[in-house]
C-alpha cells in the first residue's frame, strides 16, 4: 500500500517545516536533511515532548515533538534537538508517523533563531507567532530544560 503523505497534509506546511524542497524518489517523497547531530538527552520511550499541534479543516492534526535534545553552550546555538511528526485523523487514529528524526538547532538570545540546516528561521522573542518555530524556541528558551 502506497502512502502519499505529501498529498494528505497541505504541502506548504510540510515543506516549510524544515525549509526543504520536495524531491521525488520512486513513490516516496523525502525532505532533505543536510546536517547530522549527536544527541544525548532522550525522553523516555513514548514520552516525546510535544511542542506544536497544527489542526486542519478536516480535523486532521499534525503533532510535532522533540525526541532528543542536548544543551550546547559552545556553538552559535543553545540547543540541538531532533524533531518528529505524527499525523492523526479526527478520531485520534494515527494516519502517518514519521520515523525519521529531523535535526534542528535553537538559539535563545538575540538574534534568536531555529535552524534546520536548510533554513534559519528568525524568532520574534516578544510576539508569539503561533508557528512551529516559535513554539519550539519557546519550549527551550522560556521553559527550564534539564
Amino acid at each position: 500500500m502506497r502512502f502519499d503523505f505529501m498529498n494528505r497534509v497541505p504541502q506548504q506546511f510540510v515543506l516549510n517545516l524544515l525549509g526543504g524542497e520536495r524531491y521525488r524518489s520512486g513513490d516516496m517523497y523525502i525532505l532533505p536533511i543536510v546536517f547530522g547531530l549527536l544527541l544525548v538527552a532522550t525522553p523516555s520511550a513514548g514520552q516525546q515532548i510535544i511542542f506544536h499541534i497544527a489542526t486542519f479543516p478536516d480535523a486532521t492534526k499534525v503533532r510535532l515533538s522533540v525526541t532528543q535534545y542536548q544543551a550546547d553552550s559552545e556553538g552559535d546555538f543553545d540547543f540541538e534537538a531532533a524533531i518528529r511528526l505524527v499525523e492523526t485523523d479526527a478520531h485520534g487514529a494515527v494516519l502517518y508517523e514519521d520515523t525519521g528524526e529531523h535535526p534542528v538547532r535553537v538559539k535563545c538570545g538575540e538574534p534568536a533563531y531555529v535552524d534546520t540546516g536548510l533554513k534559519r528561521y528568525m524568532i520574534n522573542t516578544v510576539t508569539p507567532s503561533g508557528d512551529w518555530q516559535h513554539d519550539l524556541w519557546d519550549m527551550f528558551c522560556t521553559t527550564a530544560m534539564s
